[in-house]
C-alpha cells in the first residue's frame, strides 16, 4: 500500500519506526550510520505526539507500529518492503543497488515482511526504550 497524501513538503524522507523492537531499531542504527549524507530523518512511532504538524499523522497511527512507514519527500506514505526499499535507496551510492529487490513480487517481499513483523519482538526482543 503506497497512499498518495496531496502536496506537502518533506525536506529529507521521514522514517518511522517501531522504537520498542529491537530489530527496528538495530536495522535504524545501521541506516543511521551508513547515511553520511544526512538524507534520512528517524521517528520513533511512541514519540509521533512530538510532530503534530505532521499532515499524514491520523494515518499513520492507524498502521504503525506495526510496519515501518516512510513519508517521501513528495508527500508519499509507503509501508512494508517498499518503505525499506525507499529509504535504503535514498542513502545513494552503493545502496541504489538495493532498488533490484524491487523485482520480487511485491506480494512476496509484503509476506515476508508481515511474517518477520508478526514475530520480532519474540525473535529479536523488545527494547525498554527506543535508542534515538
Amino acid at each position: 500500500m503506497n497512499l498518495a497524501l496531496g502536496k506537502f513538503d518533506v525536506v529529507k524522507p521521514i522514517v518511522i519506526f517501531d522504537g520498542n523492537c529491537q530489530l527496528c531499531n538495530f536495522s535504524v542504527s545501521i541506516l543511521r550510520q551508513a547515511d553520511k549524507g544526512n538524507r534520512l530523518t528517524f521517528i520513533p512511532f511512541q514519540r509521533l505526539f512530538l510532530y503534530p504538524e505532521l499532515p499524514v499523522l491520523p494515518i499513520i497511527e492507524s498502521i504503525a507500529p506495526n510496519t515501518v512507514v516512510v513519508i517521501s519527500t513528495v508527500g508519499i506514505v509507503l509501508v512494508k518492503s517498499n518503505a525499506i526499499i525507499y529509504a535504503i535507496k535514498a542513502l545513494g551510492g552503493f545502496f541504489r543497488i538495493f532498488v533490484l529487490a524491487k523485482v520480487v513480487p511485491r506480494f512476496i517481499r509484503d509476506w515476508l515482511y508481515d511474517l518477520i513483523a508478526r514475530n520480532r519482538y519474540w525473535l529479536f526482543g523488545k527494547a525498554n526504550s527506543c535508542t534515538l
